[in-house]
């Protein structure tokens, strides 16, 4: 996936940019990754969730450079995120909520634009990290992040609404709302507890009467441009400082130089 790519290095006619642009990652020999499953299944402790045998599979047949690249272009998902924050006063507060109208144009964009194959409309609300011994954080952090869901739930449930009744336009989009409770002491991936609603599923596009071949070309031509990825998942970025797209946490060329001056 690629986050905040700038829309005219794909398409010079249209300007702005789109939150995350997502496709499928391949093997270059699907049966030595379903037997690299089969094999780290079998190795796992008792009681362990089948996807762990997945996960360690693709983590080591990316490493051993087992990823087709460049991937296939053909099958593109659009994501849209919108944010919202609950200071430690309770109160909620937009960060990136954006007006409907321009919510609305930017789908659409998506959808008519981009021709892209399915788009999404995630809305998530960020807490102040909570606090307290043991589980009592994780306890708060989990009844925080579902009270704020409950309470935005019916503005969020407008999102994709026209003067009150659904835009027909909009129908295929799918809309998942993500309240992420904080615990203090690290970020949410390690210390925190989330609850998610999905408001509408994502459905193939239908009004795509013809693929954006021009979109698929030069977006196939940025990624042979990246060496073959040794890592899943693999993340990129449109990054501003150097203004090429490179590994999300990987280095930026303008950093490098400061670091060496």
């Amino acid at each position: 996936m690629i986050l905040e790519l700038r829309l005219g290095k794909l398409l010079p006619d249209i300007s702005g940019e789109i939150d995350i642009l997502a496709g499928p990652l391949r093997w270059l020999d699907p049966a030595a990754f379903a037997h690299a499953v089969e094999s780290e299944r079998i190795n796992l402790p008792l009681n362990s969730h089948p996807s762990w045998g997945v996960r360690l599979a693709m983590s080591k047949i990316a490493i051993s450079g087992g990823i087709a690249w460049p991937p296939p272009v053909d099958d593109l998902g659009g994501i849209e995120v919108k944010r919202a924050y609950r200071n430690k006063n309770g109160e909620l507060r937009a960060k990136k909520g954006g007006k409907v109208r321009e919510v609305h144009k930017q789908l659409k964009r998506d959808l008519f634009d981009l021709c892209l194959d399915r788009v999404v409309l995630v809305d998530i609300i960020a807490h102040y990290p909570a606090t307290g011994a043991g589980s009592d954080a994780w306890l708060a952090a989990g009844e925080l992040a579902f009270d704020s869901l409950r309470a935005m739930e019916p503005v969020l449930r407008e999102r994709l609404n026209k003067n009150g009744a659904p835009d027909h336009a909009l129908l295929p989009v799918g809309h998942l709302a993500w309240a992420i409770g904080s615990v203090e002491g690290g970020d949410e991936t390690i210390r925190g507890a989330s609850t998610l609603a999905v408001l509408s599923d994502a459905k193939a596009n239908p009004f795509r009467k013809q693929r954006n071949r021009v979109l698929e070309e030069r977006l196939r031509q940025i990624l042979s441009n990246l060496a073959r990825p040794s890592t899943w998942p693999f993340i990129l970025k449109d990054c501003r400082s150097c203004d090429q797209i490179h590994l999300a946490d990987g280095p930026c060329m303008i950093a490098q130089n400061r670091r060496l001056r």
